[in-house]
């Protein structure tokens, strides 16, 4: 099931066929009313979970075997570039029904964002607004308007 490529290459010293998987590999687990890995090509797929990965809580159902959106599935992996290279500790990740996503920091901050839109723009923002703010300044933040940074 969490096979996503196979490539076949002929083998002329000893006639025989080369067989190459192409696995999926787990960036996260997505839960909704149970828990899946998501691959880094978007499939949804169950295995024994191992609760190291990040966890994306979903209010969208989700199944096994399934796809998502290869734009959220991007969003998701630049967020987890930008938490990896940045002092913003992930605690997980909210799917919510209208697919923005809700980033919840280890100090139980939120920062909401839209990934139908530009998330560079709206990670740069969130850099812009770390840089000049105290944490403390804030418990919620907006990216999602264009050019705003909406802040409580």
């Amino acid at each position: 099931p969490s096979v996503v490529k196979i490539k076949f290459k002929p083998s002329l010293l000893n006639f025989a066929l080369m067989i190459e998987l192409e696995k999926e590999e787990p960036i996260a687990i997505i839960c909704s009313n149970q828990c899946f890995y998501l691959g880094n090509h978007s499939y949804i797929y169950p295995e024994k979970i191992n609760f190291a990965y990040l966890i994306i809580r979903s209010s969208l159902e989700i199944k096994p075997y399934s796809y998502l959106s290869p734009l959220l599935t991007l969003a998701l992996t630049k967020i987890f570039e930008y938490s990896n290279l940045t002092t913003l500790p992930l605690k997980e990740v909210h799917l919510l029904s209208n697919y923005d996503l809700k980033l919840i920091t280890a100090e139980n901050k939120s920062i909401l964002l839209d990934p139908h839109k530009d998330i560079d723009k709206q990670l740069k923002k969130l850099s812009y607004f770390l840089a000049n703010y105290k944490k403390s300044d804030y418990f919620q933040l907006d990216l999602r308007i264009p050019n705003k940074i909406y802040f409580k």
